[in-house]
């Protein structure tokens, strides 16, 4: 499983090297506008694009057929692109943290209480998109799978838009929103375990 880590992690160092100057030039660009609220959903973002990129790769160069030869199982080849996801989430999360200390601390916006919810909703928000991703990816491929991301997208993009309109005259009782940040947790892993379920089928049904 830290090989298959390991291969895309190397797999994907030059985009990471662009990623870096990216990260930059948006720390800078948020200093200078005196905001960071467009910064977590930049990482959160970041997290789906290399997920998908480094499923992307594989395909694209035959690794998939390779590793059938492997002494690894498809699950495995599986697992570790949802462990790959979830690094991702991770490194998204620490990275937005940081980001927010730099504005915070030199001045530029935001408070420290808004920090780690900042950073838990764009790492947790990239990781839920991606664990909708990954069957489909596993289903249609990145050819045939980039309309059925295009109309998710579209989809979650205008529930957003939708929620941002209504949201204003909706008053939701302080009790309901703690209520709905206990059972998140549990809604995303049985997200995470359905997903993973689909997406193993999917991998071991395929014909390479």
């Amino acid at each position: 499983m830290k090989g298959l880590l390991l291969k895309d992690l190397y797999t994907m160092r030059s985009y990471l090297r662009t990623l870096a100057v990216m990260f930059v030039f948006y720390i800078v660009l948020g200093f200078v506008s005196r905001t960071s609220s467009f910064f977590a959903a930049f990482v959160g973002v970041l997290c789906i694009v290399m997920t998908v990129t480094s499923y992307a790769y594989d395909q694209t160069c035959g690794w998939n057929l390779y590793g059938a030869s492997l002494p690894v199982s498809r699950r495995e080849i599986v697992r570790s692109k949802y462990l790959l996801a979830l690094l991702l989430s991770a490194a998204g999360i620490l990275v937005t943290i940081l980001a927010h200390l730099l504005f915070v601390l030199g001045g530029r916006g935001g408070s420290l209480a808004d920090i780690l919810p900042n950073a838990l909703g764009a790492g947790v928000s990239g990781f839920l998109i991606v664990i909708i991703l990954l069957p489909v990816l596993y289903r249609f491929g990145v050819e045939k799978g980039r309309v059925v991301m295009m109309i998710l997208a579209a989809g979650i993009m205008g529930g957003i838009f939708l929620m941002a309109q209504i949201s204003p005259g909706i008053r939701i009782p302080e009790a309901r929103i703690r209520a709905a940040l206990w059972f998140a947790p549990a809604v995303l892993a049985v997200m995470l375990v359905i997903s993973y379920a689909l997406s193993c089928r999917f991998f071991e049904a395929k014909d390479l």
